[in-house]
């Protein structure tokens, strides 16, 4: 497991790929990852395409034969038959749509790092992801505090916090205080120490 906060003690039984997080992260190395909704309707448009062309090729082939045409002749309207079917501007012209699609996300500070993660995020309808550092900048602050069971009071210059709330978030606060200012710890005991230190300065 992972200690989110706090301190103690700890005997490791297992390391590395023995652990239950090791095993997952080599399920992970060894999953196949699956093609994208896009390449396999792709895949599927590409095969049909195939298929309709040699079908038509050969049948043309057939009909020119039969016509009295040489062989030369009826292989020549097969081939131009079937390549009249091949899609060949098609990965040009879906490479030029993700590019847009991704540049638009772009504009929006959306990084995209593959162009199928275009598709792919166009076709989710639910996106579960960590945003605390993530997408956030791992900044908590205080902005209301509640004493007892009297109302919400919000956090200002003139904020004045009782000694025992003082005292409690003094001393249940593992957060290191350097000598530039920096807070180093949990980023909830962050926003409290940011709390203590703003209502410091003020009084002063």
């Amino acid at each position: 497991t992972t200690v989110a906060s706090g301190e103690g003690l700890a005997i490791v039984l297992r390391t590395g790929k023995q652990t239950e997080l090791g095993k997952l992260a080599t399920l992970n190395e060894t999953s196949v990852p699956s093609e994208s909704q896009l390449s396999q309707e792709m895949s599927v448009a590409v095969r049909s395409l195939v298929t309709a062309g040699l079908l038509t090729g050969t049948s043309l082939m057939i009909i020119s034969f039969a016509q009295g045409f040489g062989v030369s002749v009826s292989f020549e309207v097969a081939i131009g038959s079937y390549l009249s079917f091949l899609p060949q501007g098609l990965p040009a012209t879906i490479t030029s749509l993700l590019t847009i699609a991704a540049k638009r996300m772009a504009d929006k500070n959306v990084l995209v790092k593959n162009l199928q993660g275009v598709e792919t995020l166009g076709a989710i309808t639910l996106l579960a992801t960590d945003k605390t550092g993530t997408l956030t900048m791992n900044r908590m602050d205080v902005v209301s505090y509640r004493e007892g069971h009297g109302d919400a009071q919000s956090i200002g210059d003139e904020t004045q916090l009782s000694p025992e709330l003082l005292r409690t978030c003094r001393n249940c606060n593992n957060v290191k205080v350097m000598e530039d200012g920096r807070l180093l710890g949990d980023a909830t005991e962050q926003g409290i120490m940011r709390m203590l230190l703003s209502l410091d300065r003020s009084e002063s």
